[in-house]
């Protein structure tokens, strides 16, 4: 037995080794003891005296554990608030217990080992958890959470991330302070520190977990900055900026990124869009950029029936009218400025309707197995939803073909189904106004014989090849579309302050929002819903994407999967709406997700939110 503050044993695992370091070096770590993993007499009046002052959290500290070349960090099992002797000696069983896990054991390669112990400390009153790394050049990058005291395991969305000097909030000081005397107290690993503190009610940091960083978290976001300024983009890297993958989880084409830059011209106020490398950024996300409208005129029922009866037939109209206009190619010209006005009727129906009355309905969820509103109307516009959010994209209509469930022709009344029925179909006015300037693209393409070519033109660029024979269209629109192909070789920042790739945490990695039971399956790994409904896999595996988009619905129903895992999206996405309306198992926002090779036997624990790999060996260390 060890107690943290005394001078270090020499045969304690990683874990718990730095751990102590850290409070012989008078960081302010909890007073706590290190254990074998197995009850003792002497373990229990040690434990009597901590329970005296606060109750004790237990945690595992297994050999190989936060080592320096070997994280494997959260593996083994942690159990706060045990109050009695009774408590902890049962937590300690439970603890020696999860180490047995069969997939613990195959990716660790051993059952037990001699070195695994316990970490007994005081648990600290908790106001909020700051998990930390701290970087080699100085910069200290947190995701705050607040009280739950099983956020990490839970894959809580913070109430705060990014740059610790952004923090604003008075407990930012202290974390401050800590971290600088944690670079000041230990040796600086080559990569950094992984650092967990807990804030008390009374504003005092606490140090509760250290570990060194087995790799360099921003090495893939500083070759994306490098990417974008060799584009001559790096004037657009200014400010804060997130990126949208939950919609856009690939480069855009070239089209529809000047799409993306024209309508920033002429709707300033639609958040601040950017591409990046052809990434799309947006400086306001979606929520809020909401929240700066006005009070909505209407209630969630009827901008339902508005957008059911009026907006929506509107729509389809503009593209009927738009489509029969590109049989005419002596007029494409006029007809692209014609179908640039219907996709901007479209935007400010959203801006000026929608998106006002989804604010003042505010975070809503209300999955319905027995009639989801996921798959509600999908049928009816699988012309025009597309496999992306890209003028390139296919739809699903031109890939598959999709029966209409029988349903009802009566909207809810129930202002929570409306309020979620209207985010769903607020999808379909966007694909009716993205699918005009789709059509003229496709008809152009024909036209020039450019076919699929055509979308690696901007949109001055097609005019351009309307009008000048001359104009290379075709090597241009081959030469964009393939520096897309290498951009989509990048791994891009979820957000970017002023250039400055922020990382992901390590406690990210293979985590994400678990929904439905516990699967086990070979994974199958798909680019996107084009390829999914192009090499549809095995009902019995675990099928991975970089995203479900809310037309995803169709083709998980089609094609009966039975589990799915996604890199981008959270508790409140399309992705969790579907999933748990077609009682689908699955993982959201399970950052990493899309390195597992193709065919690794894999499970998704939902209770812990995490899809564990039957062997380290298949992701290195």
């Amino acid at each position: 037995m060890h107690w943290l503050h005394r001078p270090l044993p020499t045969d304690l695992p990683p874990k718990a080794r730095l751990l102590s370091e850290a409070a012989v070096a008078g960081l302010p770590v909890p007073p706590g003891l290190v254990h074998p993993m197995q009850w003792s007499e002497t373990l229990g009046r040690e434990v009597a005296m901590l329970l005296a002052d606060a109750q004790i959290i237990v945690r595992a500290a297994l050999d190989g554990e936060d080592g320096p070349q070997r994280a494997a960090a959260g593996l083994g099992l942690s159990i706060p608030g045990c109050g009695s002797l009774e408590a902890v000696r049962d937590a300690l069983d439970r603890v020696d217990a999860a180490r047995r896990d069969p997939w613990l054991v195959r990716y660790r390669g051993v059952e037990t080992h001699p070195r695994d112990c316990v970490i007994l400390q005081r648990q600290v009153v908790r106001d909020a958890l700051v998990v930390a790394a701290v970087l080699p050049d100085g910069i200290d990058y947190i995701e705050v959470h607040g009280k739950n005291a099983e956020a990490l395991a839970q894959g809580d969305t913070p109430v705060a991330s990014g740059l610790l000097r952004r923090w604003e909030d008075p407990r930012a000081a202290a974390v401050a302070e800590l971290l600088a005397t944690l670079r000041a107290a230990l040796p600086m690993p080559e990569h950094g520190f992984d650092a967990e503190l807990i804030v008390d009610p009374q504003g005092v940091a606490h140090l509760v977990q250290v570990r060194p960083l087995t790799q360099d978290l921003v090495a893939d976001g500083r070759a994306f900055v490098q990417a974008v300024r060799d584009a001559g983009q790096g004037s657009r890297l200014g400010g804060v900026q997130v990126l949208d993958a939950e919609h856009n989880p690939a480069p855009l084409s070239p089209a529809h990124a000047s799409l993306i830059a024209w309508l920033a011209e002429q709707r300033p106020a639609s958040g601040g869009l950017t591409t990046l490398a052809g990434w799309l950024y947006a400086r306001t996300r979606v929520r809020d950029l909401s929240g700066t409208r006005n009070a909505p005129a209407l209630t969630p029922t009827e901008a339902l029936l508005r957008l059911h009866d009026d907006e929506l037939p509107a729509a389809r109209a503009r593209l009927t009218t738009i489509e029969r206009a590109c049989t005419d190619v002596e007029r494409l010209a006029q007809t692209l400025d014609e179908s640039l006005a219907a996709f901007l009727s479209m935007i400010d129906v959203y801006l000026g309707v929608l998106l006002p009355v989804r604010a003042a309905a505010g975070s809503v969820f209300a999955a319905n197995p027995d009639a989801p509103l996921s798959l509600r109307g999908r049928a009816a516009h699988a012309d025009v939803l597309p496999t992306a959010w890209d003028l390139a994209a296919p739809t699903l209509g031109e890939l598959a073909s999709f029966e209409g469930s029988a349903e009802s022709s009566e909207l809810p009344s129930d202002p929570v189904a409306a309020a979620v029925l209207l985010t769903e179909w607020d999808d379909h006015l966007f694909a009716l106004g993205l699918a005009p300037v789709r059509a003229v693209y496709r008809a152009c393409g024909e036209h020039l014989g450019l076919g699929d070519t055509a979308f690696g033109l901007t949109l001055a660029e097609l005019r351009s090849a309307l009008q000048d024979s001359e104009f290379p269209a075709e090597a241009t629109g081959r030469e964009r579309l393939e520096q897309t192909r290498r951009w989509a070789k990048l791994r891009p920042p979820a957000i970017l302050d002023d250039g400055r790739a922020l990382p992901l945490l390590p406690h990210r990695h293979l985590q994400g929002v678990g929904v439905g039971a516990d699967f086990e399956g070979p994974i199958a790994q798909r680019s996107g819903l084009e390829e999914l409904l192009r090499d549809p896999p095995s009902p019995q595996s675990i099928v991975v994407l970089p995203a479900l988009t809310a037309q995803a619905a169709l083709a998980l129903e089609t094609l009966q999967l039975r589990a799915v895992c996604c890199e981008h999206g959270g508790a409140l996405s399309h992705a969790a709406l579907m999933l748990r309306e077609l009682e689908l198992s699955g993982l959201i926002g399970c950052a990493g997700c899309t390195q597992v090779p193709d065919g690794t036997l894999a499970r998704i624990d939902v209770a812990s939110g995490r899809l564990q790999i039957a062997s380290s060996a298949t992701l290195g260390s």
